[in-house]
């Protein structure tokens, strides 16, 4: 603050540094968020579907996921050997790096996919409130 409103500087590492971080935490705590199943979510009508029709709608966006998930890693891949090409003006940093952070947090939803799938009936975890399991949630407190 000093350096910038006082001196008229700015320090330009830190704007690159804190994009750099900022890709970062947002990538892998989506995919954190996914694999635990505290994504936001829209459960609107999670009340009103029978069971079986939940569980096909919960199928559903499962795959929907899992495919979107599979294409970010593909194109991630591709979008990253291209940026570590590129530099940050003030850092000197590879780009690539902050590109990296898509193709990491592709390849985490999918083994936490794949891990919800092996565990559990319901590929998509619910975390707490959600769906069906709220009133018992609220009842049983």
């Amino acid at each position: 603050v000093f350096q910038r409103y006082v001196l008229n500087q700015s320090v330009g590492w830190s704007d690159e540094l804190l994009r750099l971080l900022l890709v970062w935490i947002t990538f892998l705590g989506g995919a954190i968020a996914f694999g635990r199943g505290t994504h936001l979510g829209m459960n609107l009508i999670e009340r009103w579907l029978p069971r079986r029709t939940l569980r096909l709608l919960n199928a559903a966006v499962f795959l929907l996921i899992m495919v979107f998930a599979a294409v970010l890693l593909w194109q991630g891949v591709i979008a990253t050997r291209t940026a570590f090409g590129q530099m940050f003006t003030m850092t000197n940093i590879p780009v690539g790096w902050q590109y990296l952070a898509a193709p990491t947090a592709a390849a985490m939803m999918l083994i936490y996919g794949v891990r919800n799938l092996i565990e559990r009936q319901d590929p998509i975890p619910t975390g707490p409130g959600h769906g069906h399991d709220a009133e018992a949630e609220v009842e049983g407190f």
